[in-house]
Protein backbone atom coordinates (compact mmCIF):
# COMPACT_ATOMS: atom_id res chain seq x y z
CA UNK A 1 0.00 0.00 0.00
CA UNK A 2 1.10 3.56 -0.64
CA UNK A 3 2.71 5.24 2.34
CA UNK A 4 3.18 8.94 3.09
CA UNK A 5 0.99 9.98 0.16
CA UNK A 6 1.26 13.67 -0.64
CA UNK A 7 -2.16 15.33 -0.77
CA UNK A 8 -2.89 18.51 -2.69
CA UNK A 9 -5.11 21.05 -0.98
CA UNK A 10 -6.47 24.56 -1.51
CA UNK A 11 -4.07 27.36 -0.58
CA UNK A 12 -5.09 30.29 1.62
CA UNK A 13 -4.98 32.45 -1.49
CA UNK A 14 -7.50 30.20 -3.27
CA UNK A 15 -9.77 29.90 -0.23
CA UNK A 16 -9.93 33.71 -0.08
CA UNK A 17 -10.63 33.84 -3.83
CA UNK A 18 -13.28 31.15 -3.42
CA UNK A 19 -14.96 33.20 -0.70
CA UNK A 20 -15.23 36.12 -3.13
CA UNK A 21 -16.80 33.82 -5.74
CA UNK A 22 -19.32 32.56 -3.18
CA UNK A 23 -20.20 36.12 -2.26
CA UNK A 24 -20.59 37.00 -5.95
CA UNK A 25 -23.41 34.48 -6.38
CA UNK A 26 -24.90 34.99 -2.91
CA UNK A 27 -23.91 31.49 -1.79
CA UNK A 28 -23.06 30.48 1.76
CA UNK A 29 -20.37 27.91 2.61
CA UNK A 30 -22.98 26.05 4.71
CA UNK A 31 -25.59 25.56 1.97
CA UNK A 32 -24.53 21.94 1.51
CA UNK A 33 -27.78 20.50 0.19
CA UNK A 34 -28.23 23.29 -2.34
CA UNK A 35 -24.68 22.87 -3.63
CA UNK A 36 -24.98 19.07 -3.76
CA UNK A 37 -28.16 19.26 -5.85
CA UNK A 38 -26.51 21.66 -8.29
CA UNK A 39 -23.36 19.52 -8.52
CA UNK A 40 -25.39 16.37 -9.19
CA UNK A 41 -27.38 18.19 -11.88
CA UNK A 42 -24.19 19.46 -13.51
CA UNK A 43 -22.59 16.02 -13.37
CA UNK A 44 -25.65 14.44 -15.03
CA UNK A 45 -25.56 17.13 -17.73
CA UNK A 46 -21.91 16.40 -18.55
CA UNK A 47 -22.54 12.65 -18.71
CA UNK A 48 -25.63 12.97 -20.91
CA UNK A 49 -24.30 15.80 -23.10
CA UNK A 50 -20.52 15.38 -23.42
CA UNK A 51 -20.30 17.57 -26.53
CA UNK A 52 -22.42 20.51 -25.31
CA UNK A 53 -20.98 23.66 -23.78
CA UNK A 54 -21.49 24.44 -20.11
CA UNK A 55 -24.77 26.32 -19.56
CA UNK A 56 -23.29 29.19 -17.56
CA UNK A 57 -26.53 31.21 -17.63
CA UNK A 58 -28.26 28.75 -15.28
CA UNK A 59 -28.06 29.54 -11.55
CA UNK A 60 -27.56 25.86 -10.71
CA UNK A 61 -24.59 25.73 -13.10
CA UNK A 62 -23.02 28.77 -11.44
CA UNK A 63 -23.44 27.19 -7.98
CA UNK A 64 -21.93 23.88 -9.13
CA UNK A 65 -19.02 25.51 -10.96
CA UNK A 66 -18.08 27.82 -8.10
CA UNK A 67 -18.49 25.34 -5.24
CA UNK A 68 -17.14 22.18 -6.88
CA UNK A 69 -15.62 22.32 -10.34
CA UNK A 70 -13.55 25.45 -9.72
CA UNK A 71 -11.64 24.09 -6.66
CA UNK A 72 -11.10 20.68 -8.29
CA UNK A 73 -9.82 22.28 -11.49
CA UNK A 74 -7.47 24.39 -9.40
CA UNK A 75 -6.07 21.21 -7.80
CA UNK A 76 -5.57 19.56 -11.21
CA UNK A 77 -3.74 22.66 -12.44
CA UNK A 78 -1.69 22.75 -9.23
CA UNK A 79 -0.53 19.19 -9.89
CA UNK A 80 0.74 20.19 -13.34
CA UNK A 81 2.46 23.30 -12.01
CA UNK A 82 4.04 21.24 -9.25
CA UNK A 83 5.47 18.70 -11.72
CA UNK A 84 6.57 21.53 -14.03
CA UNK A 85 8.31 23.40 -11.21
CA UNK A 86 10.39 20.33 -10.32
CA UNK A 87 11.88 20.18 -13.82
CA UNK A 88 12.81 23.82 -14.45
CA UNK A 89 15.06 26.35 -12.66
CA UNK A 90 13.40 28.36 -9.89
CA UNK A 91 13.25 31.58 -11.90
CA UNK A 92 12.48 29.99 -15.26
CA UNK A 93 9.18 31.82 -15.79
CA UNK A 94 10.93 35.16 -15.53
CA UNK A 95 11.94 34.50 -19.13
CA UNK A 96 8.36 35.23 -20.17
CA UNK A 97 6.79 38.69 -20.35
CA UNK A 98 3.24 37.57 -21.05
CA UNK A 99 0.63 35.14 -19.80
CA UNK A 100 -2.15 33.96 -22.10
CA UNK A 101 -4.95 31.55 -21.23
CA UNK A 102 -7.47 30.04 -23.63
CA UNK A 103 -10.73 29.10 -21.90
CA UNK A 104 -9.91 30.79 -18.60
CA UNK A 105 -13.31 30.24 -16.94
CA UNK A 106 -13.17 31.42 -13.32
CA UNK A 107 -9.37 31.54 -13.28
CA UNK A 108 -8.06 28.36 -11.56
CA UNK A 109 -5.05 27.98 -13.87
CA UNK A 110 -3.54 31.38 -13.14
CA UNK A 111 -4.05 30.92 -9.40
CA UNK A 112 -2.22 27.58 -9.46
CA UNK A 113 0.68 29.12 -11.39
CA UNK A 114 0.91 31.94 -8.84
CA UNK A 115 1.00 29.44 -5.98
CA UNK A 116 3.83 27.33 -7.48
CA UNK A 117 5.86 30.08 -9.20
CA UNK A 118 5.78 32.91 -6.68
CA UNK A 119 8.48 34.91 -8.49
CA UNK A 120 6.60 34.90 -11.81
CA UNK A 121 5.55 38.38 -12.89
CA UNK A 122 4.00 39.22 -16.25
CA UNK A 123 3.77 42.60 -17.96
CA UNK A 124 0.71 41.56 -19.93
CA UNK A 125 -1.99 39.04 -18.99
CA UNK A 126 -4.73 37.98 -21.40
CA UNK A 127 -7.65 35.73 -20.47
CA UNK A 128 -9.69 34.41 -23.40
CA UNK A 129 -13.16 33.16 -22.43
CA UNK A 130 -16.11 32.92 -24.83
CA UNK A 131 -18.81 32.67 -22.11
CA UNK A 132 -19.92 35.94 -20.57
CA UNK A 133 -20.79 34.88 -17.02
CA UNK A 134 -17.47 33.27 -15.96
CA UNK A 135 -15.55 36.04 -17.68
CA UNK A 136 -17.47 38.76 -15.82
CA UNK A 137 -17.21 36.92 -12.48
CA UNK A 138 -13.49 36.34 -13.02
CA UNK A 139 -12.95 40.03 -13.69
CA UNK A 140 -14.94 40.95 -10.60
CA UNK A 141 -12.87 38.90 -8.15
CA UNK A 142 -9.48 38.92 -9.87
CA UNK A 143 -6.82 40.16 -7.47
CA UNK A 144 -3.61 39.59 -9.43
CA UNK A 145 -3.29 42.90 -11.29
CA UNK A 146 -0.83 45.68 -10.49
CA UNK A 147 0.19 49.01 -12.13
CA UNK A 148 2.95 47.18 -14.03
CA UNK A 149 0.60 44.53 -15.42
CA UNK A 150 -1.84 44.96 -18.26
CA UNK A 151 -4.71 42.55 -17.55
CA UNK A 152 -7.47 42.05 -20.10
CA UNK A 153 -10.27 39.66 -21.05
CA UNK A 154 -11.46 38.77 -24.53
CA UNK A 155 -14.06 36.52 -26.13
CA UNK A 156 -11.98 35.83 -29.24
CA UNK A 157 -8.58 34.32 -30.04
CA UNK A 158 -7.95 37.17 -32.49
CA UNK A 159 -7.05 39.32 -29.48
CA UNK A 160 -3.60 37.69 -29.37
CA UNK A 161 -2.41 39.88 -32.26
CA UNK A 162 -0.94 42.47 -29.90
CA UNK A 163 1.13 39.99 -27.88
CA UNK A 164 4.69 38.86 -28.50
CA UNK A 165 3.98 35.13 -28.47
CA UNK A 166 7.65 34.16 -28.28
CA UNK A 167 7.74 35.75 -24.83
CA UNK A 168 4.42 34.20 -23.81
CA UNK A 169 3.44 31.23 -21.67
CA UNK A 170 0.09 29.91 -22.90
CA UNK A 171 -2.21 27.63 -20.91
CA UNK A 172 -5.17 25.67 -22.27
CA UNK A 173 -6.92 23.87 -19.42
CA UNK A 174 -9.87 21.70 -20.45
CA UNK A 175 -10.41 24.07 -23.38
CA UNK A 176 -9.06 22.05 -26.32
CA UNK A 177 -10.91 18.80 -25.62
CA UNK A 178 -13.28 19.32 -28.57
CA UNK A 179 -10.58 20.64 -30.93
CA UNK A 180 -9.45 18.37 -33.76
CA UNK A 181 -6.56 20.67 -34.58
CA UNK A 182 -4.21 22.75 -32.47
CA UNK A 183 -4.71 26.52 -32.95
CA UNK A 184 -1.69 27.48 -35.08
CA UNK A 185 -0.74 30.45 -32.90
CA UNK A 186 0.18 28.05 -30.06
CA UNK A 187 3.18 26.91 -32.11
CA UNK A 188 4.50 30.48 -31.93
CA UNK A 189 4.46 30.62 -28.11
CA UNK A 190 7.53 30.22 -25.93
CA UNK A 191 5.86 27.80 -23.54
CA UNK A 192 2.62 25.84 -23.91
CA UNK A 193 0.75 23.93 -21.20
CA UNK A 194 -2.22 21.77 -22.21
CA UNK A 195 -4.41 20.09 -19.58
CA UNK A 196 -7.13 17.69 -20.66
CA UNK A 197 -9.54 15.12 -19.17
CA UNK A 198 -8.01 11.73 -18.39
CA UNK A 199 -9.90 9.80 -21.07
CA UNK A 200 -8.35 7.49 -23.62
CA UNK A 201 -9.58 9.72 -26.45
CA UNK A 202 -8.09 12.88 -24.96
CA UNK A 203 -4.86 11.05 -24.20
CA UNK A 204 -4.62 9.85 -27.79
CA UNK A 205 -5.17 13.38 -29.08
CA UNK A 206 -2.53 14.78 -26.70
CA UNK A 207 0.10 12.35 -27.96
CA UNK A 208 -0.75 13.31 -31.54
CA UNK A 209 -0.31 16.97 -30.62
CA UNK A 210 2.92 16.14 -28.80
CA UNK A 211 4.33 14.83 -32.08
CA UNK A 212 3.26 18.01 -33.85
CA UNK A 213 5.01 20.20 -31.29
CA UNK A 214 8.20 18.11 -31.59
CA UNK A 215 8.14 18.68 -35.36
CA UNK A 216 7.86 22.42 -34.66
CA UNK A 217 11.09 22.34 -32.62
CA UNK A 218 9.57 22.21 -29.16
CA UNK A 219 11.09 20.44 -26.18
CA UNK A 220 8.75 18.32 -24.03
CA UNK A 221 9.32 19.13 -20.36
CA UNK A 222 6.58 16.99 -18.82
CA UNK A 223 5.20 14.46 -18.31
CA UNK A 224 7.74 12.76 -20.62
CA UNK A 225 11.41 12.28 -19.74
CA UNK A 226 12.37 11.77 -23.38
CA UNK A 227 11.86 13.36 -26.79
CA UNK A 228 11.17 10.14 -28.70
CA UNK A 229 7.85 8.80 -29.93
CA UNK A 230 5.32 7.78 -27.27
CA UNK A 231 5.68 4.18 -26.05
CA UNK A 232 1.91 3.60 -25.92
CA UNK A 233 0.29 2.17 -29.04
CA UNK A 234 -3.29 3.36 -28.78
CA UNK A 235 -4.50 1.02 -31.51
CA UNK A 236 -3.45 -2.07 -29.54
CA UNK A 237 -3.06 -1.01 -25.91
CA UNK A 238 -5.68 -0.32 -23.26
CA UNK A 239 -3.21 1.95 -21.47
CA UNK A 240 -3.04 5.70 -21.86
CA UNK A 241 -0.94 8.31 -20.13
CA UNK A 242 -2.67 10.21 -17.34
CA UNK A 243 -1.82 11.44 -13.87
CA UNK A 244 -3.56 10.81 -10.55
CA UNK A 245 -3.26 13.12 -7.55
CA UNK A 246 -4.49 12.57 -4.00
CA UNK A 247 -6.39 15.50 -2.52
CA UNK A 248 -7.43 16.86 0.86
CA UNK A 249 -10.82 18.48 0.36
CA UNK A 250 -11.82 21.58 2.36
CA UNK A 251 -14.38 20.99 5.10
CA UNK A 252 -17.32 22.37 3.14
CA UNK A 253 -16.68 19.92 0.27
CA UNK A 254 -16.50 16.98 2.68
CA UNK A 255 -19.92 17.96 4.01
CA UNK A 256 -21.33 18.35 0.50
CA UNK A 257 -20.19 14.83 -0.35
CA UNK A 258 -22.52 13.48 2.33
CA UNK A 259 -25.34 14.42 -0.06
CA UNK A 260 -23.67 13.07 -3.22
CA UNK A 261 -23.46 9.58 -4.71
CA UNK A 262 -19.78 10.13 -5.54
CA UNK A 263 -16.69 11.26 -3.65
CA UNK A 264 -13.25 12.38 -4.74
CA UNK A 265 -10.19 11.31 -2.76
CA UNK A 266 -8.17 11.40 -5.99
CA UNK A 267 -8.37 13.32 -9.26
CA UNK A 268 -7.04 12.43 -12.70
CA UNK A 269 -5.90 14.42 -15.73
CA UNK A 270 -3.74 14.27 -18.84
CA UNK A 271 -1.31 17.04 -19.70
CA UNK A 272 1.66 18.28 -21.70
CA UNK A 273 4.21 21.00 -20.92
CA UNK A 274 6.33 22.14 -23.87
CA UNK A 275 8.94 24.84 -24.33
CA UNK A 276 10.28 26.27 -27.59
CA UNK A 277 13.60 24.58 -28.32
CA UNK A 278 15.69 27.75 -28.24
CA UNK A 279 14.44 28.48 -24.70
CA UNK A 280 15.13 25.00 -23.36
CA UNK A 281 18.94 24.83 -23.29
CA UNK A 282 19.09 24.70 -19.48
CA UNK A 283 16.29 22.10 -19.31
CA UNK A 284 17.92 19.34 -21.32
CA UNK A 285 18.89 17.01 -18.53
CA UNK A 286 20.07 13.43 -18.93
CA UNK A 287 17.22 11.21 -17.77
CA UNK A 288 18.64 7.91 -19.01
CA UNK A 289 18.77 6.55 -15.45
CA UNK A 290 15.30 7.82 -14.50
CA UNK A 291 11.74 6.85 -15.33
CA UNK A 292 8.26 8.23 -14.73
CA UNK A 293 5.56 5.97 -13.34
CA UNK A 294 2.53 6.14 -15.65
CA UNK A 295 0.53 3.13 -14.46
CA UNK A 296 -1.34 2.00 -11.39
CA UNK A 297 -0.05 -0.74 -9.11
CA UNK A 298 -0.93 -4.20 -10.49
CA UNK A 299 -0.90 -7.08 -8.03
CA UNK A 300 -0.42 -10.23 -10.10
CA UNK A 301 0.43 -13.86 -9.41
CA UNK A 302 4.01 -14.04 -8.25
CA UNK A 303 4.80 -10.38 -8.91
CA UNK A 304 3.63 -6.78 -8.92
CA UNK A 305 3.99 -4.40 -11.87
CA UNK A 306 3.67 -0.72 -12.72
CA UNK A 307 3.89 0.79 -16.18
CA UNK A 308 6.82 3.21 -16.53
CA UNK A 309 8.06 5.58 -19.23
CA UNK A 310 11.66 6.48 -20.05
CA UNK A 311 11.88 5.97 -23.83
CA UNK A 312 9.78 4.90 -26.80
CA UNK A 313 9.73 1.36 -25.36
CA UNK A 314 6.76 0.14 -23.32
CA UNK A 315 8.11 -1.13 -19.97
CA UNK A 316 6.89 -2.35 -16.60
CA UNK A 317 8.72 -1.93 -13.32
CA UNK A 318 8.36 -5.41 -11.83
CA UNK A 319 8.93 -6.82 -8.34
CA UNK A 320 8.92 -10.59 -7.84
CA UNK A 321 7.12 -11.47 -4.61
CA UNK A 322 9.83 -13.96 -3.65
CA UNK A 323 12.26 -11.02 -3.38
CA UNK A 324 10.34 -9.69 -0.34
CA UNK A 325 10.66 -6.13 -1.64
CA UNK A 326 7.71 -3.80 -1.02
CA UNK A 327 7.51 -1.19 -3.73
CA UNK A 328 4.60 0.95 -4.89
CA UNK A 329 4.69 4.35 -6.53
CA UNK A 330 2.13 7.00 -7.40
CA UNK A 331 1.33 7.91 -10.98
CA UNK A 332 3.66 10.71 -12.03
CA UNK A 333 6.51 9.81 -9.65
CA UNK A 334 10.00 10.16 -11.11
CA UNK A 335 12.20 7.30 -9.94
CA UNK A 336 15.91 6.49 -10.17
CA UNK A 337 16.82 3.35 -12.10
CA UNK A 338 19.41 1.28 -10.25
CA UNK A 339 22.12 -0.23 -12.49
CA UNK A 340 21.63 -3.73 -11.01
CA UNK A 341 17.94 -3.94 -11.94
CA UNK A 342 17.53 -6.55 -14.69
CA UNK A 343 15.83 -6.08 -18.05
CA UNK A 344 13.68 -9.11 -18.91
CA UNK A 345 11.56 -8.61 -22.04
CA UNK A 346 9.21 -5.67 -21.37
CA UNK A 347 9.96 -5.81 -17.64
CA UNK A 348 12.55 -3.96 -15.60
CA UNK A 349 12.91 -6.21 -12.58
CA UNK A 350 13.79 -4.72 -9.22
CA UNK A 351 16.50 -6.63 -7.39
CA UNK A 352 18.42 -6.11 -4.18
CA UNK A 353 22.02 -5.15 -4.83
CA UNK A 354 24.29 -8.07 -3.96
Amino acid sequence: MLKNVYKYTLSENVLSYLGALFKGIDLGFNEYSRMANAIQEQSDFYIQNPELETQWNLKSTQVAQVSYYFPLNYLRNLRVMDQFSKLVPEHFLQSFDNYLELGSGLGPSFLSLQDKFETAHFRKILFIESSNWPSQMHQKVFQGSSPKQQVSWSEKQASIENINLKKTIAICSYSLTEFNKIPQWLFECGCVIIIEPSTREDGQRLIKWRSEFLKKNFYVVAPCLHQNMCSLDYEKSKDWCHDRLHIESPDYLKKIEQYLNFKNSTLTLSYLVMVANDLSLNLKNNYTQKARVIGDYLDEKGKSRQLICRSDEREFLTVLKRSNIELEYQRGDIIDIEPHWRKVGSELRVDIKK
